[in-house]
């Protein structure tokens, strides 16, 4: 049987969880601005960006499981090692450019406060 103080920190944590959503959502729609500005600006290409990410990715994985983590920037995996298959995109198609939803405008978001 469930006692009243586990049913009252399940509902705390669900919404602690959805508060979360509600923050990560935020910070994807400014981060998909961020980097739509940017590119409009010529800052940089998307191939540029899908490059430094996986870059990033490689280089993270390999600070977080050195003994399973794909080559970076040329120098050899470890030993032992036996690659996993990069199944993602080196491009991201035009057709996958993010967008902000039609039903969020300017008005009803609030930017994170950093």
């Amino acid at each position: 049987m469930r006692t009243n103080f586990n049913t009252n920190m399940e509902v705390d944590i669900l919404a602690k969880l959805a508060d979360l959503r509600d923050a990560d959502y935020q910070n994807t729609i400014v981060l998909h601005a961020l980097i739509e500005l940017l590119i409009q600006k010529g800052l940089f290409t998307r191939q540029e960006l899908v490059a430094k990410a996986n870059q990033l990715d490689a280089t993270l994985e390999n600070q977080i499981h050195p003994a399973t983590a794909p080559a970076v920037d040329g120098n050899p995996p470890t030993p032992g090692h036996h690659p996993i298959p990069d199944s993602r995109p080196a491009t991201l198609p035009d057709h996958q450019t993010p967008t902000v939803p039609d039903s969020i405008s300017a008005s009803t978001t609030t930017p994170p406060a950093w």
